[in-house]
């Protein structure tokens, strides 16, 4: 059966609608680190992170091992107290010195960043240490957006626009000391003393506030103190760039100047700003930012940040003792001590890694200093813990003398951390079972050679992969990735920039792949953002690649399409084409006229002979008037893109009115009279399905040949992507949050997909159908189905094997339960009856029985499987599809129990509504009868009954349908009956 495959900020599953699969790591690390702690204990470095995009929360260092391990949600199944969820804040108390805290969020429980905390600096003890804080009315503490530990206690704010205080032990209760007067979020906070201190807020409109406190009830607002606009107006008078706001993301106070009125604000990401107060907020310094570096801009220090700093920290004591000598504000660094002092960025890091495990090739990479998380070493202060691109890095800064070069190394290279941001994947099929394969993820991009679907394991460890690879050093995380479809050795990555390597299937070497790559697209080149262009911009290293999808359309053109957004601005963005497999790049143009400069999200990426190319377009802030979708009126010919308007559908015209986000569009399948081609649209807030009526079934002429409607799943929210299974097109699924939702009719119902939706489910961000695995935000995964290569034994036959189970793998155990578990046994994959068991059809036709598999790390998933007993005094053709004996095979009855049946209904699910009116048989007789023509029920002849093979294809043929629409996406690839006439004589062979 084909499969889907979802991967993203929460699992990839690949799976049918018969089971939950089992979910199994295939090798891969990295992570989104948020935020980082490091406590001396006892003379030595505890090093604790949090991990936002990943279910295991909380890791910690271990020295011994040299890798990252989970202490919120430990991979070993057999410690007690797992706490799924992602961690974005971990703050050890100074008061109490073995407390640390966390911010645990899970999705699907409406817990959102909820307060934790471990009285033993995170250990594992051997069990999970972690428990909920509360306050003092004994409720948990949720919303957390902000932590700090001091020699006063340990202080958490909310988005609710509440600071609270714990002055005591680990179990101690929280009170409240600061409450904004409206209730605005808190966004960031300093702790000056106990009776001091400073408060940042921000309204649901983004009004930025500052309050001073003294956490007993009186505060201060400062807010009209604040600078008015960004250094760079400041300084010039006028705003020489897009936008000049003041924008504010932390604040912190020196703790050299014992008047607690040393005071850095610092925030945005556009144009990165910092500024400096010595007394306590009432005035502030000229300060600095990323665009003071304009000509005549008459700032200093110009380079403070290119990024969107999160942290600040100070070390050290200036010559005249009165400040600190360093503030580190994310990655930057100003010594104070200078006598004009400027910001100077971190180098990049640079680390020796075997990306194929230890006999794989020797490769330096370099890497780069994120913004999100900073610490300082609390024993050898020249020792900083920076966030990478990869997950953590060891960096190197001595007071007057400055960074290393390079700068320092990956803590680790990240193993141990599953917390994998996956973008997006691709392969090239060599065969069934022998895929090359791309992911690309915000920890670089990761090549599998010879993957095989159907064992997972085939990649599990990191000796199957290249990862990471950073193509010339580049680490801004790659966001798309394709392979020239008729030559596997030539893959496109793109990150903003695009990166081409003609041998990338490693038939050269392991080392080609990671290395050999040339870049052949920059949004800097002044072709694509100089005046006019459609990446003009104050930021334009801020456009990154959203989409790459080659078109090969019926031999028509070889052409590679690449759609791209500025993410900082909202405004800028195009669709950029290539005609000699990527090695040139064009930007493509309006029918209109002039050059598409807008922000493109996604391309449909279809070459069907019912569809164009389309592309979704939008800023999901509001910054950009362009929205909705526009077509293509040709391939790669001279036809351009225009945005579709319908005449008389009102669906269609609020989708035009909206940011798309994702597009899925197929020709109809199994194909139809009346509908040429399906399309679905997912917004931010909706999903929508889109049909093209053939000539046959309208008389509407151009884009009114659509009709649109609103299929949103019910409590829906926060969309990130759809897909459509190619055979089937009513068959969709669609992901929010850590939910996918799966649909078979076309969008008008919709059901939770496998063990989404639950607590320890990652947010879901792509979904690609495939027979593939890839990865999430939790490491990168495979879900494999149980599956038993025979359902039928012989009776009279005590001890018969039946069958033997997949997956086989070392790192599965199987185990039974169910009705009749008892008469079974498992020997490692094989099936059997029990020795002392002989089975006897006229006493049982059929048994019942769960498998249960579990793999090395205690994932698990249960499978039912009905065993049917062939008669011996008889044969198995006896059997017809006639279940309820009422003379005659039905679909509606017959056919739909047999669906039914495979689908594990068992009772009155199974039988209501589904048996003759001329059937003389009682439902529990029905459902013997389903249950023993299991022997005559797999009908494409492949060891197994499914339903979504054999129970769909009787269903189909008992509605008279026939040919190459009775068996479309319908028999398994393991089939030995594959043909309509094969299929349908078998089928006759047992028509009563």
């Amino acid at each position: 059966m084909n499969k889907l495959t979802f991967l993203g900020l929460g699992f990839l599953l690949t799976g049918s609608l018969l089971a939950e699969p089992i979910k199994e790591n295939i090798g891969l690390y990295g992570g989104q680190v948020s935020d980082i702690e490091a406590v001396n204990r006892s003379g030595s470095t505890e090093l604790i992170i949090a991990v936002d995009s990943s279910q295991r929360g909380v890791f910690r260092w271990h020295n011994a091992a040299g890798r990252w391990g989970s202490v919120t949600n430990p991979v070993n199944s057999t410690i007690t107290g797992h706490i799924p969820g992602s961690a974005a804040l971990v703050e050890a108390n100074l008061k109490s010195t073995t407390d640390v805290y966390a911010a645990l969020t899970w999705n699907s429980s409406g817990m959102f960043s909820q307060l934790h905390v471990s009285g033993n600096y995170g250990d594992l003890d051997p069990n999970v240490s972690w428990i909920e804080s509360l306050d003092t009315s004994g409720a948990t503490i949720s919303d957390v957006s902000a932590l700090v530990g001091h020699s006063s206690g340990m202080y958490a704010g909310t988005r609710d626009g509440v600071i609270l205080l714990n002055t005591g032990a680990a179990t101690d209760a929280f009170s409240v000391v600061f409450t904004h007067p409206s209730g605005d979020e808190i966004i960031a906070f300093s702790v000056a003393s106990s009776t001091l201190g400073y408060v940042v807020s921000s309204s649901s409109s983004g009004v930025l506030s500052l309050y001073s406190t003294d956490w007993g009830g009186t505060d201060t607002n400062l807010t009209s103190n604040l600078p008015a606009k960004a250094p760079v107006e400041l300084h010039t008078g006028s705003c020489p760039i897009t936008s000049c706001p003041l924008e504010i993301n932390l604040i912190g106070v020196d703790p050299i100047k014992t008047d607690g009125k040393t005071i850095f604000i610092a925030g945005s990401s556009t144009n990165g700003q910092a500024f400096k107060s010595t007394d306590g907020g009432v005035s502030w310094n000229g300060g600095w930012d990323y665009q003071c570096g304009l000509a005549a801009s008459g700032c200093t220090g110009f380079g403070f940040t290119d990024g969107f700093p999160r942290q600040i920290r100070f070390r050290g004591t200036t010559t005249s003792g009165i400040e600190s000598r360093n503030v580190f504000i994310s990655r930057v660094v100003m010594d104070q001590d200078d006598t004009s002092p400027i910001w100077e960025s971190i180098p990049n890091l640079e680390s020796t890694i075997q990306p194929s495990g230890p006999s794989g090739p020797t490769i330096t990479i370099g890497t780069h200093a994120n913004d999100s998380s900073l610490a300082i070493d609390p024993i050898d202060s020249s020792i900083l813990y920076i966030a990478t691109d990869l997950a953590i890095g060891q960096v190197e800064h001595t007071e007057g003398v400055g960074y290393a070069s390079p700068s320092g190394f990956e803590k680790g290279n990240a193993l141990g951390i599953d917390g994998l941001v996956v973008n997006g994947l691709d392969y090239y099929e060599n065969s069934p079972t022998d895929k090359e394969f791309y992911i690309v993820t915000k920890s670089g991009i990761a090549f599998a050679k010879g993957y095989d679907p159907s064992d997972p394991t085939s990649v599990a460890t990191r000796a199957g992969w290249v990862f990471p690879i950073y193509p010339l050093g580049d680490g801004a995380p790659p966001r798309a990735v394709k392979f020239d479809p008729s030559d596997k050795a030539l893959v496109l990555v793109g990150n903003g920039k695009v990166y081409r390597n003609p041998t990338a299937d490693g038939a050269v070497s392991l080392t080609d792949v990671a290395t050999n790559w040339t870049r052949v697209f920059d949004p800097n080149d002044s072709a694509f953002s100089g005046p006019g262009m459609p990446l003009e911009s104050d930021r334009v290293e801020r456009s990154y690649t959203t989409a790459i999808d080659w078109e090969t359309a019926g031999g028509v053109c070889d052409r590679v399409y690449m759609t791209m957004a500025n993410t900082d601005t909202g405004t800028e963005g195009g669709v950029f084409y290539s005609d000699d497999k990527g090695l040139t790049w064009s930007a493509d143009t309006l029918s209109s006229g002039g050059l598409l400069k807008m922000p493109v999200n996604t391309i449909s990426g279809v070459s069907e002979s019912s569809l164009f190319p389309i592309i979704g377009v939008g800023d999901f802030d509001g910054r950009s008037a362009e929205t909705g979708i526009y077509k293509r009126g040709s391939y790669c010919l001279s036809q351009d893109w225009s945005k579709p308007s319908h005449s008389s559908d009102l669906v269609f015209d609020e989708i035009q009115t909206q940011a798309i986000l994702a597009i899925d569009a197929l020709s109809a399948r199994p194909s139809s009279s009346a509908i040429d081609a399906i399309m679905f649209i997912v917004t931010h807030d909706a999903v929508y399905r889109g049909q093209l009526n053939s000539a046959s079934a309208t008389t509407e002429t151009g884009w009114n040949k659509w009709d649109f409607s609103n299929v949103t799943p019910p409590g829906g929210i926060g969309f990130t992507d759809v897909a459509m299974e190619p055979d089937d097109t009513d068959h969709v699924w669609v992901a929010y949050d850590n939910c996918i939702q799966e649909s078979t009719d076309g969008g008008s119902t919709w059901n939770n997909y496998s063990n989404s939706c639950l607590p320890d489910h990652e947010a879901v961000k792509v979904l690609v159908y495939d027979d593939l695995i890839a990865g999430s935000a939790g490491g990168a995964y495979a879900y494999n189905e149980i599956s038993l290569s025979a359902i039928t034994i012989e009776e009279n036959s005590a001890g018969a094997t039946v069958g033997t189970l997949t997956p086989d793998s070392d790192s599965y155990t199987y185990s039974l339960s169910g009705d009749d578990a008892g008469s079974f046994v498992v020997s490692g994959v094989e099936l059997s009856l029990a020795e002392s068991v002989a089975a006897d059809y006229e006493t049982q036709p059929s048994y019942s029985i769960i498998v249960t598999v579990v793999d090395s790390t205690g994932n698990s998933t249960d499978q039912n499987f009905t065993i049917a007993v062939v008669d011996a005094n008889g044969s198995p053709s006896s059997a017809t599809w006639d279940f309820d004996n009422s003379g005659t095979a039905d679909a509606l009855t017959d056919g739909l129990l047999l669906l039914r049946h495979t689908f594990d209904l068992r009772g009155a699910v199974l039988t209501d509504d589904a048996i003759s009116p001329d059937s003389p048989l009682s439902p529990a007789e029905v459902e013997a009868a389903v249950a023993e023509a299991y022997s005559i029920a797999d009908i494409d002849g492949n060891g197994a009954v499914d339903a979504l093979t054999d129970g769909l294809m009787l269903l189909r043929y008992l509605f008279d349908i026939h040919g190459d629409m009775l068996i479309g996406g319908a028999v398994a690839p393991d089939a030995t009956r594959t043909t309509a006439a094969d299929i349908e004589g078998y089928i006759q062979d047992f028509m009563p």
